[in-house]
């Protein structure tokens, strides 16, 4: 019995130790199996990987291929794509596959793997192969100009592919945004830099199709039915009313092109390959809107000026700065602006004495005080720029063109011709028929110097010099606005509106209009050149007249320094002015010049008036000069005080020179500086 029970106890630990040995067997196979399936699923989940890897520069290729326009290649990359699709979907959809996914092994992978395959063959299939169908039918090429620019107007289709495709893009974006808050997991890391591209496209999605709807087809409809071709007319006019409605489309936009910009920084695209070019988009938008705030200070002057559909008509004063005065130079041509029936043209130029009467208008009242500073020049309203303040010199060319013609003016427009080289920097050059190019680096001194020595030289004939310059002028004039005009672009207008500004402030162009509350308009944009009226901002005066009829304006250097002496409890200033005056003229160029160049009498000499005012509110003292034989007189002119001479005599090579004392209003105040006659010394 014993012996029974013992074999029994040994059968039963046999048995244990059998299914020990087998659970272990069993569990060593498993275990094994698991990682010999781990194993198996790496590798082929690596191969898969590959495939998604593949498949992803796939559609990198593609994208470029529509950036660049080439539908052939982009044909070829939709091919490979949509079979690197086929090749990973029946990767995805092996039995080994679907049955480590419901192990749950890598499902999540799989899972974002599934959704990021289906979302590229909807957009395969719904947005990029009739993308490039329309390439082929319409390439983008075709609606390039000669100049290089984009012809908007013929971008119809582009514009109706996008609001035909606005359901599938709207539900592609839908798609892509839950494919970026899909988790991947061990994916997370490889899928992140493809989430965020995702996440920025599908945000980007929408803006586009409302940008498409409220700018860009608006815009389009503008350029089509009042193209930038019509601005300038067959006659050599320019279209007012294409202007206006280019003016109010930018107003009409301005806030949403603002709110634009503004969600586009919201996205925060940068870092990932798509954000970069959405942020080259949106410096591009913000240009257009840079330039559009440049102008705007501009536009009320500007709608002004063209007068809101009603005719105008203003004087136009070409003023030579070689024959130098104090509000610009001697206006030898005069010409006139017209706008007529919503086309403004700019009439030919004729000799002052042919547009303004000779003597001064009933209604030009001229002050005794007017009279000392000015000389009985000021008599003649041809020379009442021997005044330094242009709206004074406007009003008196105005009613001396009403006596004359009978017609009153609008207003008076006044340049240099400075700004002939400033605009023909922008524009390019022009050729005349003579041959002469003007450009940029050498108008001013084609028109200042060289015209000059070429017809007025010693022992020509100075009557055919006149016609002949004339001519020239002419066609100058003529010639540098179709140029202008015909170079209308975002950079240029920036580069138009600094030559504007530059020119202002240096008091080569300058502008009045007879009506006041647009002459408000024409001092906020700081074209009115009047003289310093604000103590807040200083401006001290240097301002010279040639009295002996020349050309010697070019040969003036006038170069004025300051220095603070010392800033007063009440807020005023004190400042020391040094001032040299140089006549540069040399002794081969004196020969060579006749008396319409050199002047008579001494030939050679630059002879005038020199005014020194000081700033609103402020005074001047203590004028002390090289030659002490020159003598100044005190007086006050609106408002101003000033010191004066009639007494300036410089020879060719010589210099005089001038200190005095400037001290500003008790005032809080910007920095003095100086308001002066344009020179020509810098285009030598």
């Amino acid at each position: 019995m014993k012996d029974d029970n013992v074999k029994k106890q040994n059968r039963k630990m046999k048995m244990s130790r059998t299914d020990i040995c087998v659970t272990v067997l069993l569990s060593a196979a498993g275990l094994l199996l698991v990682i010999l399936a781990g194993i198996l699923l790496h590798d082929y989940t690596e191969g898969l990987k590959g495939k998604a890897y593949e498949v992803k520069d796939d559609v990198k290729a593609l994208a470029a291929c529509l950036a660049e326009q080439e539908a052939d290649e982009a044909e070829r990359a939709a091919d490979k794509l949509e079979a690197d699709l086929a090749a990973l979907d029946a990767g995805l959809d092996t039995p080994f596959v679907r049955f480590a996914a419901r192990l749950g092994v890598v499902r999540t992978e799989l899972k974002a793997v599934r959704k990021a395959s289906a979302i590229a063959k909807t957009a395969l299939t719904d947005l990029a192969r009739p993308y490039i169908a329309l390439m082929r039918e319409l390439p983008l090429s075709a609606l390039q100009t000669e100049d290089g620019g984009f012809d908007l107007t013929a971008a119809g289709p582009y514009l109706d592919f996008v609001e035909e495709k606005e359901s599938e893009l709207l539900r592609f974006s839908e798609e892509l945004k839950e494919f970026g808050g899909m988790p991947a997991g061990m994916l997370e890391n490889r899928l992140s830099d493809l989430k965020g591209e995702t996440a920025v496209i599908a945000e980007i999605i929408p803006l586009s199709l409302d940008m498409t709807r409220q700018l860009l087809r608006p815009a389009v409809g503008l350029l089509r039915d009042h193209p930038l071709s019509r601005l300038e007319t067959e006659d050599d006019g320019i279209d007012v009313g294409t202007i206006e409605y280019y003016l109010s489309f930018a107003e009409e936009k301005e806030a949403y092109v603002r709110a634009l910009l503004e969600k586009l920084d919201a996205l925060e695209p940068a870092g990932s390959e798509i954000g970069e070019k959405i942020l080259r988009y949106r410096d591009r938008a913000e240009s257009v809107l840079e330039l559009y705030d440049a102008t705007k200070k501009y536009q009320p002057l500007l709608r002004a000026f063209l007068g809101g559909g009603e005719d105008r008509l203003y004087v136009f004063a070409a003023q030579n700065s070689s024959e130098i005065r104090a509000s610009g130079g001697f206006p030898g041509a005069v010409g006139t602006i017209r706008i007529r029936d919503g086309i403004l043209k700019i009439e030919e130029f004729q000799p002052v004495n042919q547009v303004l009467s000779f003597y001064k208008t009933e209604d030009t009242v001229i002050s005794p005080l007017e009279s000392a500073l000015f000389g009985s020049w000021f008599e003649a309203p041809r020379d009442a720029d021997f005044c330094p303040d242009f709206e004074r010199v406007a009003g008196i060319w105005a009613s001396a063109y009403r006596a004359k013609n009978g017609e009153q003016v609008d207003g008076v427009l006044s340049a240099t011709p400075v700004i002939i080289q400033r605009l023909l920097s922008a524009a390019g050059s022009v050729e005349l028929s003579d041959g002469t190019v003007l450009d940029g680096s050498n108008a001013a001194k084609m028109l200042e110097y060289d015209m000059y020595y070429r017809f007025f030289g010693y022992g020509s004939d100075i009557q055919e010099g006149d016609r002949l310059s004339d001519e020239l002028f002419a066609e100058t004039a003529k010639k540098v606005m179709k140029k202008v005009m015909g170079q209308i672009s975002a950079e240029n207008i920036h580069a138009y509106l600094s030559v504007m500004k530059e020119s202002a402030d240096d008091r080569t162009l300058m502008l009045w209009l007879r009506d006041e509350s647009e002459q408000e308009l024409v001092r906020a944009a700081g074209l009115a050149c009047s003289l310093n009226a604000d103590p807040a901002e200083p401006e001290t005066g240097v301002y010279f007249s040639l009295t002996n009829p020349s050309r010697m304006g070019w040969f003036l250097d006038m170069d004025p320094t300051l220095e603070l002496l010392e800033t007063h409890e009440d807020g005023s200033k004190t400042y020391a002015v040094h001032l040299e005056m140089k006549n540069v003229m040399t002794e081969q160029e004196l020969r060579a010049a006749s008396i319409y160049i050199s002047g008579s009498g001494v030939r050679g000499t630059v002879t005038g008036f020199l005014y020194l005012f000081a700033p609103s509110g402020g005074t001047i003292s203590e004028v002390r000069s090289s030659n002490r034989n020159l003598y100044f007189s005190p007086a006050t002119y609106r408002d101003l005080a000033l010191q004066y001479t009639h007494q300036i005599f410089i020879g060719p090579g010589d210099s005089v020179s001038f200190d005095y004392t400037v001290t500003t209003a008790a005032c809080e105040q910007e920095e003095l500086t100086f308001s002066m006659t344009p020179t020509l010394q810098e285009y030598r």
